[in-house]
């Protein structure tokens, strides 16, 4: 385990003002010997500025880790949040596991097991002890038992998350199993990145189609993603109720505060190779690196879709 201090400059409204970021992670397993597959590192960061004392948790996509994400964690960080980007069991990826079957029920089902480990889907195979919530609250009680005066112990009570004060968010697999815990726990916000739910029939997803706690819920995803089809996407954020703020706002061609929207994209085109680039090229920090522009873009984005 290591700790480093980062040294970061922050745009607060019209004044510029500088911080540091402090960093660790931990591997699951220290946090909680039960937990014994899936031993990604979880990462923490927290500023020297003024503390919001409300906890980002952050969930990387299928396939990826809290590390693949360490330049949108800075920036949510330096916005005054506590922020944790989780290592969990990642698969299966469950839109392809589900999306075929027409039952309308399958993501949620799929998804509630890696949440919380109790066995609702064949497909996945997660217990309680690996689930997202134990790894969440564990990684929670080291770092207050670590930092005393870092204030992370503020974000739970005994066994008991404390959802008030947790804003959930995520990439591509991520991002839905952070909107259906924004149905099923009374968090703070969702902020969803580059994902929505769907099934090949046009059926939708019962979690997608429900409108509770639909002022919480934000969105920004790229229109050419090859993961989520677009229209899919917009069918999905009407459903959730999000479109009853305001419609979806370009990121490249408007400033915050966006028109209020809770629906946010990008046209911007990456200049990398690698695949699904407009899928990951939205997040993940080996698709954005040298993006100056659309880092630039997305600083803003994350200014506004975290903001209070």
């Amino acid at each position: 385990m290591r700790f480093k201090i980062l040294f970061a400059l922050i745009l607060i409204s019209t004044s510029v003002s500088a911080q540091t970021l402090s960093v660790d992670s931990v591997q699951p397993s220290t946090t909680d010997v039960a937990i014994n597959e899936y031993n990604f590192r979880h990462y923490v960061y927290r500023s020297s500025g003024p503390a919001k004392n409300e906890l980002v948790v952050f969930i990387p996509g299928t396939f990826r880790q809290p590390n693949n994400y360490l330049y949108m964690m800075e920036q949510i960080a330096l916005l005054g949040y506590h922020v944790i980007g989780i290592g969990y069991k990642y698969d299966p990826a469950v839109n392809p596991l589900c999306r075929t079957t027409g039952d309308v029920t399958c993501h949620w089902r799929a998804r509630m097991e890696t949440i919380d480990g109790t066995d609702r889907h064949p497909g996945v195979s997660v217990n309680a002890a690996n689930s997202i919530l134990n790894r969440l609250l564990k990684a929670l009680q080291f770092f207050a038992n670590k930092y005393p005066t870092g204030g992370w112990g503020q974000y739970f009570s005994g066994s008991q998350l404390q959802w008030n004060k947790i804003i959930v968010s995520g990439h591509s697999q991520g991002a839905s199993l952070a909107g259906i815990m924004g149905k099923e726990f009374p968090v703070k916000k969702v902020v969803m990145w580059s994902v929505m739910d769907y099934l090949n029939n046009g059926s939708i997803p019962d979690w997608v189609n429900n409108t509770n706690n639909h002022d919480k819920f934000y969105a920004f995803i790229h229109p050419k993603d090859e993961q989520v089809p677009f229209m899919r996407a917009q069918i999905g954020w009407d459903k959730l109720g999000m479109t009853q703020h305001g419609s979806m706002v370009a990121a490249d061609c408007n400033v915050y505060p966006f028109n209020n929207t809770h629906i946010l994209y990008t046209s911007y085109v990456p200049s990398t190779a690698l695949v699904d680039k407009y899928h990951n090229g939205t997040t993940l920090d080996i698709y954005i690196q040298g993006e100056t522009a659309y880092k630039a873009i997305l600083a803003e984005a994350i200014r506004y879709l975290y903001k209070e």
